[in-house]
């Protein structure tokens, strides 16, 4: 499945990118003046297969590693509690929020704390 991570700036975006063995891209992440996750992308035929919790979890080592014990993160109201369950099962915890209906882009954006969590709460992979 995921044989490696690619890594490309764009002006203040980190896009982190999941690739296969053969290099074929699976889904990417995007991590916004390096502390706000703004965008994860699965191709559909990846989906379910664990890419999206890997991206979301090499989004939060990268921001770790650059010093930085929060995460902003913006969700489509219907997938908040998704988005909300991902990371507060590895140790985050959520300490603010702003709900959609108060933001003109109509999304939910909320700031974790993510310094508590460990190496040993990696997601695995499905198969």
């Amino acid at each position: 499945m995921i044989a490696h991570f690619d890594f490309f700036r764009f002006y203040n975006l980190q896009i982190i990118v999941a690739c296969d063995a053969e290099d074929e891209v699976l889904g990417y992440c995007c991590v916004n003046n390096g502390d706000e996750l703004c965008q994860v992308f699965v191709y559909p035929q990846y989906r379910g297969l664990g890419v999206v919790h890997q991206l979301v979890w090499k989004a939060i080592e990268f921001v770790r590693e650059i010093g930085r014990d929060y995460l902003w993160g913006t969700a489509l109201p219907n997938v908040k509690d998704i988005y909300i369950g991902y990371v507060e099962r590895w140790g985050a915890k959520l300490v603010e929020e702003t709900q959609a209906e108060d933001r003109i882009d109509g999304k939910w954006k909320g700031v974790f704390d993510i310094s508590q969590i460990t190496p040993d709460r990696r997601p695995e992979l499905r198969r």
